[in-house]
């Protein structure tokens, strides 16, 4: 009673059999590939952007934002005033939709992007975004509209926009470049509604690429000022603070120190980490029941195809009993042919998941939905070892049924054909 040999007895019934349990490896690898590489790539975007500590208003976080942080950039230079382990603290206004043209008539021509008015600081050492042409806003560091009179009285006029100190400058993703035709030293018109009615006029100085840039990244950047002003909000409202700290190791002492003294909230880029992860596991919780049931349904596949073999051979394992073989090494021999067409199958199912997730990636980045360094799949010795196991599980619990059918085998009557 040779594994192989009873294997090749029924070759149509193997393959159907083999196949059965490779569909259920080759979901698992799919699926597991699919939650890490999700994870791996969130997790790289959120380091490589340089920021150790995320500043929203009190009760607020990342993901669901919260209430303005009124006088940000007074509280922001206090902040770092009086703490000596903060290098430098990038405000910012961000995330807010508004509608953009190259300056021509027809709605054909506008389009919608995120607005972000930042107040930049020369200490920090982030990495929010990479120049791809042109050069960073001439008053990167100066934002001298702040000091105007029209800020600092704040009630909007049309007459500010013309002022000498309003600068016009402005920043646009690459993809906002593509969608509208323009590079850079063009203009571009900003306006709250499609037709344009309350609008303002930028010069494009830069043209930036971010990590997490897709096809429908449309982003602008111009200064804090300017941009509150053409909002027409008054007392330096931003929602958003970027701390970069000499030494992020020392993120939880600052967290509770900013926490303790101004009513502010701060995540470290581990707990933002943390909370896309969170958020993650719902979707591979969900993948893994649908692996999960994928996986029975094959072990019970396996279970039930062997245990028609075994009950087809009943005379020959009587025979065998018979002649003096014992029933632990006929079950011995059970085992080694369930765990033999899990192996066969772990190896199918593996390079087709393979195959198959790594064509996803390809698929997804060529599409230009993901962001250009984000990976929908990874696949990981880790992984495949977890898939492995989880493969002999099936070959050893679906032999389990038939393995003890074959010791309760009446000799005498399966001999006799009854």
């Amino acid at each position: 009673m040779n594994p192989l040999r009873n294997l090749r007895r029924r070759p149509a019934r193997t393959a159907l059999t083999t196949a059965g349990v490779a569909i259920a490896i080759i979901m698992l690898v799919v699926m597991l590939s699919i939650g890490a590489g999700m994870k791996e790539s969130a997790a790289k975007l959120v380091y490589d952007s340089g920021v150790d500590l995320f500043v929203t208003a009190e009760g607020g976080n990342v993901f669901t934002g919260g209430s303005l942080i009124y006088n940000g950039t007074e509280m922001a230079e206090e902040m770092k005033e009086n703490n000596s382990k903060i290098r430098g603290i990038v405000v910012a206004l961000s995330d807010i939709s508004l509608f953009v043209s190259n300056g021509t008539s027809g709605r054909e021509n506008v389009t919608t992007a995120y607005f972000t008015g930042s107040q930049a600081d020369r200490d920090a050492k982030l990495r929010g975004y990479e120049i791809v042409e042109g050069k960073n806003m001439p008053h990167e560091y100066s934002d001298p509209f702040r000091n105007s009179t029209y800020y600092r009285e704040g009630y909007f006029t049309p007459e500010a926009l013309n002022s000498s100190e309003f600068t016009h400058e402005c920043m646009i993703s690459l993809t906002l470049a593509r969608k509208l035709g323009v590079g850079v030293g063009d203009e571009i018109t900003v306006g709250n509604s499609p037709e344009m009615n309350h609008s303002m006029k930028l010069r494009v100085y830069g043209i930036f690429t971010v990590s997490f840039e897709s096809k429908d990244t449309k982003q602008v950047i111009l200064h804090l000022s300017e941009f509150q002003y053409f909002l027409g909000m008054r007392g330096d409202p931003v929602n958003i603070m970027y701390v970069d700290l000499y030494n992020p190791s020392d993120a939880s002492e600052v967290k509770e120190w900013i926490e303790e003294n101004y009513p502010l909230s701060a995540t470290s880029r581990e707990e933002f980490v943390s909370q896309i992860n969170r958020f993650l596991d719902m979707f591979e919780g969900f993948s893994m029941m649908i692996s999960a049931t994928t996986v029975l349904v094959g072990m019970i596949f396996i279970s039930t195809i062997m245990n028609i073999a075994i009950r087809e051979r009943r005379r020959e394992i009587a025979a065998m009993r018979a002649i003096g073989i014992s029933g632990r090494t006929i079950v011995k021999e059970i085992f080694l042919e369930g765990i033999a067409i899990t192996l066969i199958a772990f190896i199918i199912g593996v390079v087709f998941g393979i195959l198959i997730a790594v064509g996803l990636d390809v698929i997804f980045s060529g599409t230009g939905n993901l962001p250009k360094d984000f990976h929908l799949t990874k696949i990981s010795v880790e992984m495949l070892l977890e898939v492995f196991l989880i493969s002999m599980g099936i070959g050893i619990l679906s032999s389990i049924a038939p393995a003890r059918w074959s010791t309760r085998i009446n000799i005498s009557r399966a001999l006799r054909g009854d």
